[in-house]
């Protein structure tokens, strides 16, 4: 229920703006679907559409940007219907070649996906933009901190599988060197620079991507804040984007694509959290799979497991630190 819950509010933008746009079409075509009940046809159509794109965006979520495709596509094609009425776009002309109706709103449709999807708008000037999303989680602020903020020393606590290194990369222990790794996609380094921070409660990085041609570019500055509130802790990311396509301003806003990244990241924490144990000594580590007792008592005659998946200690590495000697590994 809670995940329902949160795919639900994350669409509620786009939700927003499909009803906005039938509500649109209902006013410039009216009449054109004819009234059989108390309530006008448009407005049964209206509840009906927004009811069923609500559930093909929480059923089909890959495809929820067709959603805001078809309801501008669809208040267009009224649009036509009401400037040209003696055309296929007027579904309420006596004439109207159905085959060719659909034709078009197909039409349209590309059209408009290929208008938002596009690379022309790369082109603009790219915009600065700041983004915030919340979300609420029932661990403890500990088990957050070390989840979402790559810490060194810390890399059993995080949840990513790609994340193969987390270490400083200066004296002043001002910048974190983050290494992701997941076969058979190419490795890739982030640093973080600290720009302030409070353990446990707040920090903010300042993101660059480290290219082995182009050298650093930085993306952008990403700050996390963890709030007590009793039984709960709310979490708040606040990312600000450097320099933004136009194209990807308008989708994640309408996405809310930060919203969608936060909770898939508090997901992740809240399930690796489970596997993390702590000694009296306050050592944490991650709990080894839990085996079968029969297992146990059989160890000495039990086949291993073969490994048939990436996993962070066990990949092999790299031909270029292969090849080097152990002993400048």
């Amino acid at each position: 229920m809670r995940k329902l819950y949160r795919l639900i509010y994350r669409d509620r933008r786009r939700i927003a703006f499909t009803t906005l746009m039938l509500c649109a079409a209902w006013v410039v075509g009216s009449d054109t679907i004819p009234d059989r009940f108390v309530i006008s046809g448009e407005a049964i159509t209206i509840l009906l559409l927004v009811a069923g794109s609500t559930a093909a965006a929480v059923a089909f979520p890959r495809h929820r940007f067709v959603i805001e495709i078809a309801a501008v596509s669809n208040f267009v094609f009224v649009a036509l219907g009401r400037l040209f009425p003696g055309s296929n776009f007027n579904l309420a002309n006596p004439e109207l070649n159905f085959a060719s109706s659909l034709l078009l709103y197909a039409l349209l449709a590309v059209a408009f996906g290929r208008l938002a999807t596009g690379h022309w708008s790369d082109t603009l000037p790219h915009i600065r933009r700041k983004t915030i999303a919340r979300s609420y989680s029932t661990l403890s602020a500990k088990d957050l901190w070390y989840g979402l903020v790559p810490t060194p020393g810390h890399l059993d606590e995080s949840p990513d599988p790609e994340v193969v290194s987390i270490d400083y990369a200066d004296p002043s222990r001002r910048v974190v060197r983050l290494l992701n790794w997941l076969p058979p996609a190419a490795p890739s380094e982030l640093l973080l620079h600290i720009e302030e921070i409070e353990p446990l409660n707040f920090v903010r990085l300042r993101v660059e991507r480290i290219d082995p041609e182009q050298g650093g570019t930085l993306e952008g500055t990403t700050s996390f804040r963890i709030v007590d509130e009793g039984t709960r802790r709310r979490v708040e990311i606040c990312h600000v984007a450097d320099a933004l396509p136009l194209r990807r301003q308008m989708r994640g806003w309408l996405d809310d694509t930060l919203g969608r990244w936060m909770d898939l990241r508090l997901t992740r924490v809240e399930q690796a959290s489970a596997r993390i144990c702590e000694t009296p000594g306050g050592v944490r580590y991650r709990r080894p799979a839990d085996t079968a007792s029969t297992d146990l008592f059989n160890s000495v005659y039990a086949k291993e497991t073969t490994h048939n998946g990436p996993e962070r200690r066990r990949a092999a590495l790299p031909h270029w630190i292969a090849a080097l000697p152990k002993t400048e590994r």
